[in-house]
């Protein structure tokens, strides 16, 4: 591993639920699955890989990745908007790595109103506009998802954590979240000022 990535150097294989059953079960149950959140200290990445066999969920923790949060002041909004687009630089890694090119990605926040940027066709703010573009670039908005806070493995990693912790930490957060999860794409409710915002004036 090169020395861009310290932290997936350490984190990547590293297995929070015991082995798991060789090849993963079949190719087409495999997913990977890319959370993200920030705080005003920093934002962060954590990636799992996810397959299925025979009813039963299996989850790999793959990597984590923070980044220190601009010392010039931005809104909350706006940083949970650039920790979607971080997401993709340690994600593009891991992918290479482990050939998974051609298994789904779902991209998790629980950040509302960036997930309201992302998938809504509106004329944004340059700031807004520039990210949303970058992020739709890299990925399909039918692949972004919420999930709650509380659940949210990233969490931890963006306000400060050693990896040991990470992984320690996050990984019944994840695997109880994946057992429970409903079919569809959740309604995300999301705060209209915040949203409009960003929103262009006519």
């Amino acid at each position: 591993m090169g020395d861009d990535y310290p932290e997936i150097e350490l984190l990547i294989g590293s297995n929070i639920y015991g082995q798991i059953p060789t090849g993963y079960g079949k190719r087409d149950s495999w997913s990977l699955h890319i959370f993200c959140d920030a705080s005003k200290n920093a934002y962060a990445t954590v990636i799992f890989f996810k397959s299925e066999s025979s009813g039963q969920v299996y989850v790999k923790f793959v990597a984590a990745k923070s980044r220190i949060s601009p010392l010039k002041k931005v809104t909350i909004p706006r940083l949970e908007l650039l920790a979607c687009v971080f997401r993709f630089t340690p994600a593009k890694y891991v992918v290479t790595a482990l050939s998974l090119k051609e298994v789904p990605t779902y991209y998790w926040t629980d950040a509302t109103v960036a997930l309201c940027w992302i998938q809504r066709e509106e004329n944004w703010r340059v700031f807004v506009n520039n990210r949303v573009k970058d992020i739709r670039s890299l990925s399909k908005k039918e692949y972004w998802r919420h999930i709650p806070g509380k659940l949210n493995p990233a969490d931890i990693a963006s306000r400060g954590c050693t990896s040991n912790i990470c992984r320690s930490t996050v990984g019944g957060r994840v695997l109880n979240f994946f057992e429970s999860l409903p079919g569809g794409v959740a309604k995300v409710l999301a705060k209209r000022k915040l949203i409009a915002a960003e929103m262009k004036r006519k």
